[in-house]
């Protein structure tokens, strides 16, 4: 498995960018909601849960650049949890169809479940800390 200098492969590096720019966009998007919109009550409790996401991204992030287990097992919990709200949001509001998400969210599992990374997690039995 190709490693960058500091010992993090270059897969992870990918996750690290992606989520980094995924919550970048996020505060952007927290932003000019704020600047644009009056703010009530829901979109109130929209805007903190969004925020509660984007620390959550930081948090993954650090765990990530550590190698820390339990990253590993929170980037799949997030990575799910994000294929199931895509796609419960393309029924109940028919939004554009999930395809993406869906895809890239399998790519990121896949990748995540392949020894060699498993290895950079110090993860010995994935069963153990995914099904027990």
């Amino acid at each position: 498995m190709a490693e960058k200098p500091l010992g993090i492969p270059y897969g992870i590096w990918i996750l690290i960018i992606l989520l980094l720019i995924g919550a970048l966009l996020d505060i952007a998007t927290i932003v000019l909601i704020i600047k644009k919109v009056t703010i009530d009550t829901s979109l109130l409790i929209l805007l903190a849960s969004q925020a509660s996401i984007i620390m959550i991204s930081f948090f993954i992030i650090y765990g990530l650049f550590i190698a820390r287990t339990w990253s590993w097992i929170l980037l799949i919990i997030y990575i799910l949890y994000g294929m199931v709200i895509s796609f419960l949001l393309y029924f109940k509001f028919d939004t554009t169809p999930p395809a993406f998400k869906l895809i890239s969210g399998l790519f990121i599992l896949l990748y995540l479940l392949q020894p060699g990374v498993q290895s950079y997690f110090n993860i010995k039995n994935p069963k153990k800390f995914l099904l027990d």
